[in-house]
């Protein structure tokens, strides 16, 4: 009993009344919903790219993702840079889980297939 009520006192997690830290949806208005978005697109952009060694569209596609959701679940948090991040390192954990196992499942249904790697010819005029 004791614990349960430490937990429903944490910010960000759901408590006893179903309510987590954030409140109501009028809180946001679209131009700070725009500075959000024009200052947090490239940084996430970047650090999905570096940090998960992603393609830059793969992980243009993820910040895109975070953006949606935080457009239907985000309202009125402390940090809704952190939690963006947070929800982007997620989104991106979970991209590549999807592709490992799918790689996993493949070599699994055709053992014997060679990966093809297409060789450009050298070109003849030498230059």
């Amino acid at each position: 009993m004791r614990a349960e009520s430490r937990r429903s006192d944490t910010p960000g997690r759901l408590g006893k009344s179903g309510m987590s830290a954030c409140l109501s949806r009028e809180s946001f208005s679209h131009q700070e919903v725009e500075r959000i978005y024009r200052s947090l697109y490239s940084p996430l952009v970047n650090r999905v790219t570096w940090r998960f060694r992603l393609s830059r569209e793969d992980a243009s596609d993820i910040v895109q993702d975070a953006f949606a959701i935080a457009l239907i679940k985000l309202d009125v948090c402390k940090n809704p840079e952190g939690w963006l991040t947070q929800v982007v390192d997620f989104l991106a954990v979970n991209m590549c889980r999807k592709s490992k196992r799918r790689a996993a499942l493949l070599s699994r249904w055709y053992p014997h297939r060679a990966r093809i790697i297409p060789i450009v010819p050298e070109d003849p005029s030498g230059g």
